[in-house]
């Protein structure tokens, strides 16, 4: 084939890279890894208009386009008849705290945006964790911990500029002139999308009073702790959200030390109008064993760079592994004997409760449901 039939020609105005390259290999790394990506081409555009400009030089090749940002939600293989639309790049953020609206890039993620939204005292209905990009997390629904109160990220969406088949700009919006603009909005509100999206426009929440952390214990622990949440998700508060999972805990503070390389029971909660919501759940808990790591309420050091999920999943605790106990065993932290839980927060750590980032929201719990169950309490 020559270069113009395989679609490896440069596209005008677009920074490419094609295999065996090092930006082809970070682009075709997607976080979730549970398929291989073998692209004709990566395309990496900055602007909605780069984005057309690589959707027209995939239908001129008989390319798909598949667009990707963190690639949390990578699943399929993706092979030569593919053009991989890197959206990385297109993460501008833009907060209007008088409207309560936040207008950002389709390769933004959660983290950043609740970042700049926190400063305002405003947050975006963000996922688990804080490197999930947005627009992928939006446009399946994306349920999290503020959907209780506020609802589904998808029911926050006011409008997509987004690129269609024919490498046209579009906006979809309830507003629309073009019928199919405004139809177009209802399928990105949960729908999946009907184009290649580069910007969105959605509403932010007010948070006045964020409360949230989470509780290890050995596995034995599992039908006890089970039966406790399950017996009281009825009298939860309004805004309390919560998790169960069965994970391997990681090596390495904080885990205490007994727990690391373990199955362990990891039980997250979060409330967005504080530690009342979370009331009836803390006093059934106190008929249970008593947690090995306690951080309710996480302090905020936790919060910084990458979230608690991360830590959960890796083993790392972001850059504040200085502020925790240097063996991670609980039995050393202020003299505590084994059977008493760790908690992050107190002045055995050296670390204040200082003032929530609330940025960090879609981490700070660490929900995560790698392994054998995994609950989580939904509004009734």
């Amino acid at each position: 084939m020559s270069t113009n039939e395989n679609g490896l020609d440069a596209i005008k105005g677009v920074r490419t890279y094609a295999p065996g390259s090092d930006g082809y290999k970070q682009a075709t790394s997607p976080r979730n890894s549970s398929a291989t990506q073998h692209p004709l081409l990566v395309a990496a555009p900055t602007s909605i208009g780069q984005v057309a400009a690589a959707v027209r030089h995939a239908a001129a090749h008989d390319l798909r386009v598949v667009p990707q940002a963190t690639g949390h939600g990578a699943a399929s293989e993706l092979g030569a008849d593919v053009l991989l639309l890197d959206t990385s790049r297109l993460n501008a953020i833009q907060i209007d705290a008088d409207r309560r609206i936040a207008r950002v890039g389709a390769g933004a993620t959660w983290g950043a945006v609740d970042s700049a939204a926190e400063k305002v005292g405003l947050l975006g209905r963000a996922g688990s964790a804080p490197d999930v990009g947005v627009s992928g997390f939006t446009f399946g629904g994306g349920a999290g911990w503020l959907t209780r109160p506020y609802g589904l990220a998808a029911g926050a969406l006011i409008a997509v500029d987004f690129v269609d088949g024919t490498g046209h700009i579009r906006r979809a919006a309830d507003d629309a002139t073009d019928e199919v603009d405004r139809a177009a909005l209802w399928a990105y509100r949960g729908g999946g999308g009907v184009g290649i999206a580069a910007r969105l426009e959605f509403e932010l929440v007010p948070v006045d009073d964020l409360w949230a952390g989470f509780l290890l214990w050995p596995i034995e622990a599992l039908d006890a702790v089970v039966s406790a949440w399950a017996r009281c998700v009825p009298r939860f508060g309004a805004a309390l959200a919560t998790s169960i999972a069965v994970l391997r805990a990681p090596s390495g503070p904080p885990i205490p030390r007994t727990l690391q390389g373990q199955q362990v029971v990891h039980l997250s909660m979060a409330s967005s109008r504080g530690e009342g919501d979370a009331a009836a759940l803390r006093q059934a808990l106190t008929a249970v064993p008593a947690p090995l790591l306690d951080t309710l309420p996480l302090p905020t050091f936790w919060l910084l760079e990458r979230g608690v999920e991360d830590a959960v999943h890796e083993g790392e605790v972001g850059e504040a592994q200085e502020a925790t106990p240097e063996d991670g065993d609980a039995g050393q932290v202020a003299g505590r004997t084994a059977q008493e839980p760790a908690q992050l927060g107190d002045p055995a750590h050296g670390v204040s409760q200082g003032r929530w980032h609330g940025g960090w929201l879609g981490g700070l719990v660490g929900q995560s449901h790698l392994n054998s169950l995994w609950c989580q309490s939904v509004p009734h």
